[in-house]
């Protein structure tokens, strides 16, 4: 992981309201205390919209070691070790490459990417992500969110890489809720050989690459394929004089690479690479295990049929062409429409619009474009700001609504009491944590437990793991997983409201997979500080509940498949 001033500037142009989640992913000590439910953060030198974990080169042409996969680079990472890690300072790292051997054109053009993005990022200090006014057409835009190229300085030097090594970029991304969806795009057949705790995909690109991650055996696993003439979107680096010891295994279908680390990184475990190369794809699973266990890594080997992961035809269009599959409303439906007549909406812009104008002039948000920013005020009530508590005050008289005066958040693995949620409001710094100190030096650890206590679920309303929660008083809560829930009690004020705005030509009603109807409606062109936010609204007898998802129809009715919306009373 990387220090904190190091870290806070690699995401400086990451909406920084993820900031703080970034941290508790990264920060992930489950090996520590024996829990892998949560998959082990690693360094990424791409903040892109995902990273990938990957390596390269057909099986065909003979076993290549993991050094042959490495890509020296000229940056040097200063890691956070893990308690009981000798702390090395800077080190000089290496990459391993997801698109070819380290000479490969693909290789050398990644290493080329992130070594100008990481300098580029790490010495500017720029939050514009919101003003994406210099994208000349939608492959751009597309170029913008695959590769993390938040600029048009950027984006001149990714589509200068990509020209001078002959190596083709991602063109489409696709997010698909579950397994069932990404084996139709991919084109391929089921190939998971265990049963998981927990699998889900990530997301899948127009050549059929695509990533997976959840937890088999107890061991947070990710799971990936790249095909070899494509500049991938991240990387994983180590330090350059990480050693491993390598092996070839058979499998039940198939014979693999196995790179294990000889010695405690970092994050005080061992990590796991699984290599197989095969029609033009290669896949990589990796893991990390609290000893140097062979066996254990042979075992993360034998959860998948590899020959089946590189075979198929992949097709993005069975997903991305889907129309939206209308559905008879039922009787009081609630559109969108009426719910923004509702007191707890209008309260809610109310006091939104006069947070955001008040947080925009702030000194310590001067790294912002201004006017292009969406705050979020985490905090308590009455809190350490008096404007605040003002704007709060007004909203609730005029719409006579029961206000929240304490919360609670668990963010990633860590636990946040009631007078510190302010530390969630960006931007992270000094100001809140002191020099030095991370949010791991002050904030318990929690698990998933602790957001199914809170929510009193035996069983949270989609799979895979909890990023946040945001819990008042009141009743009122932000969930946040894949995609962020918020739910509002009637006659309760909730400050975290997303506001939006609504396109009435482009919603409808919708059944989905739990049996409950739900009304969707894809988000209209909004000025500042509003988000263009498509949405899903469910209501129950006694609150509403919102659903952020983007994307095309398809997707975020996937979207409104993937949440059991029989868990909210």
């Amino acid at each position: 992981m990387l220090k904190k001033d190091m870290l806070m500037k690699a995401l400086t142009d990451v909406d920084d309201e993820y900031i703080f989640e970034t941290w508790a992913a990264m920060n992930s000590d489950s090996v520590k205390h024996g829990k892998n439910y949560k998959k082990m953060g690693r360094v990424m030198l791409i903040a892109a919209v995902v990273a990938a974990l990957m390596a390269v080169t057909a099986y065909a042409a003979g076993w290549f070691s993991i050094k042959d996969r490495m890509v020296p680079s000229d940056v040097k990472i200063d890691y956070c070790e893990a308690p009981g890690v000798e702390d090395k300072g800077p080190q000089s790292v290496k990459e391993m490459s997801p698109s070819g051997l380290w000479d490969s054109p693909a290789a050398l053009a990644l290493r080329d990417w992130n070594d100008f993005r990481w300098k580029y990022v790490n010495n500017k200090d720029f939050v514009n992500g919101c003003d994406v006014s210099w994208v000349e057409n939608e492959q751009q835009d597309n170029y913008r969110m695959i590769y993390g190229a938040s600029n048009r300085t950027m984006m001149d030097k990714l589509l200068e890489i990509s020209q001078d090594y002959g190596v083709r970029l991602h063109e489409k991304i696709a997010a698909v809720p579950n397994m069932a969806y990404l084996y139709k795009a991919a084109g391929v057949e089921p190939f998971l050989k265990t049963e998981p705790e927990s699998f889900v995909p990530k997301y899948i690109f127009e050549d059929g690459s695509f990533s997976c991650e959840g937890v088999i055996n107890g061991i947070g696993v990710s799971l990936t394929r790249n095909t070899a003439d494509t500049l991938a979107n991240g990387s994983y680096s180590m330090p350059a004089d990480t050693e491993f010891e390598e092996w070839q295994y058979k499998t039940v279908e198939d014979t693999v690479s196995i790179a294990l680390e000889k010695n405690k990184n970092s994050q005080g475990g061992y990590d796991a690479f699984v290599f197989f190369e095969k029609n033009g794809y290669t896949v990589c699973a990796s893991g990390r295990f609290s000893e140097f266990d062979k066996g254990a890594a042979e075992k993360m080997a034998d959860s998948f049929d590899y020959s089946k992961l590189c075979e198929g035809e992949p097709n993005l269009s069975l997903v991305l062409d889907t129309k939206p599959k209308n559905a008879k409303p039922k009787e009081k439906l609630l559109t969108l429409k009426d719910f923004m007549e509702t007191p707890e909406y209008k309260a809610a812009e109310e006091f939104n619009l006069a947070y955001c104008e008040y947080a925009d002039k702030l000194p310590e948000h001067e790294a912002f474009a201004r006017g292009l920013k969406d705050y979020k005020y985490y905090g308590e009530f009455p809190g350490k700001d008096a404007e605040i508590d003002k704007m709060r005050e007004q909203a609730v008289s005029n719409y006579d609504l029961i206000s929240p005066e304490k919360n609670k958040a668990v963010w990633g693995t860590l636990y946040i009491p009631s007078d510190m949620t302010d530390v969630i409001t960006s931007p992270i710094s000094t100001k809140y944590l002191g020099e030095g100190i991370t949010p791991y030096d002050i904030f318990e650890e929690a698990d998933e437990e602790m957001y199914k206590q809170w929510l009193n679920m035996e069983k949270l309303p989609f799979e895979g793991d909890p990023r946040a929660l945001v819990m008042y008083d009141n009743g009122a809560y932000m969930l946040s997983g894949i995609r962020d829930i918020y739910y509002i009690p009637k006659g309760d004020f909730f400050p975290l409201m997303p506001l939006f705005l609504t396109d009435e030509e482009k919603s409808w009603a919708y059944d989905t997979a739990c049996g409950e109807q739900v009304f969707i409606s894809v988000g209209g062109k909004a000025p500042y500080p509003l988000r263009s936010y498509s949405v899903i609204l469910y209501e129950t007898d006694n609150a509403y509940v919102l659903v952020s998802a983007g994307g095309e129809s398809y997707e975020i009715e996937m979207a409104a498949d993937s949440i059991d919306f029989t868990k909210f009373k």
